[in-house]
């Protein structure tokens, strides 16, 4: 039987404002077996987001993340907010002996997954992406793994956010895009190409055929919409699209489809759509509930495995490693 292990989040972004409301002081869920102790501002410079999120989740903040590391009461570091700056975190984090969640990407290069593979051995680490810690991602991931489809054909998988996001949405969305798709397909790449174009943005003023106002695009005129193509040894071919083509007022933030082929079977998942469709008696569809569980529910019973069972997660640098040479591909491939 495992007591409580304490959590300590660095950054803040969507996904640790889903982790405080999990963990937070008026959640039921505070009592559980991870219990959140201390929240800091990432290296990216975000306080005030931090401060704000760690003051609505009621644990204590501070501004340096490096102090946070030298609480000896943590046993786990969750860290967030912008991708640029995790990597030090996360090594840092390793040196302390803090078992590390860092959702992808935690390196943005090889240099820097080398500097945090010196200090890796033996520690627990996890990467995990939203789209693969979905309840339907998880599901068909699992599904690939056993085989049922027989030799693989292709795969499609394409990942939306709302119109006007800020981030670039090649490196905000790409990563997990690619990463599914990579944990789909074993065998080497041969090929990779990549067409960015802004499709979705238009001047403000603009409105959409609803009659709503339209939210400018990608911040600075940016492409708002990336498709890409790979080719793997075997002849398996592998697509993707991820984009900001999302209303503003969509109910979900968030839009994914997937579609793996085999040469015995064929399966399809929609992660961020309904789970539970209720029908009448004359087959019509009365609603769709939307499912509001967040992958960071996921998340952190992976991470409480690992902290109870004292494993880190087996190839997680080799994964890491093959998924930044695929990006690095895709973008000197790019064109618009």
């Amino acid at each position: 039987m495992h007591g409580q292990f304490m959590l300590g989040v660095v950054g803040a972004d969507e996904r640790t404002r889903a982790l405080g409301l999990r963990l937070g002081a008026s959640s039921p869920f505070k009592e559980g077996p991870i219990r959140l102790c201390s929240w800091a501002a990432g290296p990216d410079g975000a306080e005030a987001e931090a401060m704000a999120q760690a003051r609505a989740t009621g644990v204590p903040f501070l501004s340096d993340w490096k102090s946070l590391l030298k609480d000896s009461q943590i046993d786990a570091v969750f860290v967030g907010g912008a991708h640029a700056g995790r990597a030090a975190v996360v090594r840092e984090a390793l040196v302390a002996h803090k078992a590390v969640m860092c959702p992808l990407p935690m390196a943005l290069s090889l240099e820097e997954l080398d500097a945090i593979a010196e200090v890796a051995d033996g520690r627990i680490l996890l990467t995990p992406s939203d789209l693969s810690h979905t309840i339907a991602g998880k599901k068909l991931l699992a599904e690939v793994s056993t085989g049922s489809l027989g030799r693989l054909h292709s795969v499609f998988c394409a990942l939306r956010e709302r119109s006007g996001a800020a981030a670039a949405v090649f490196e905000d969305l790409g990563w997990e895009t690619v990463d599914f798709i990579l944990q789909c397909v074993e065998a080497p790449l041969v090929r990779a190409q990549a067409f960015s174009k802004r499709l979705f943005g238009c001047e403000e003023g603009c409105v959409r055929a609803s009659g709503t106002a339209w939210v400018p695009g990608a911040a600075g005129g940016g492409d708002d919409a990336v498709a890409f193509m790979l080719r793997f040894e075997g002849d398996i071919i592998a697509s993707g699209e991820v984009a900001q083509s999302l209303a503003a007022d969509s109910p979900s933030p968030r839009e994914a489809d997937i579609d793996v082929a085999g040469t015995i079977a064929a399966v399809r998942a929609e992660p961020y759509k309904y789970t539970v469709n209720v029908w009448s008696q004359d087959s019509r569809a009365l609603s769709q509930r939307l499912w509001h569980t967040h992958p960071v529910n996921e998340m952190l019973e992976v991470l409480w495995n690992a902290l109870a069972d004292g494993r880190a997660e087996p190839g997680i640098l080799q994964r890491s490693r093959r998924l930044i040479m695929v990006m690095d591909e895709l973008r000197k491939s790019m064109t618009g």
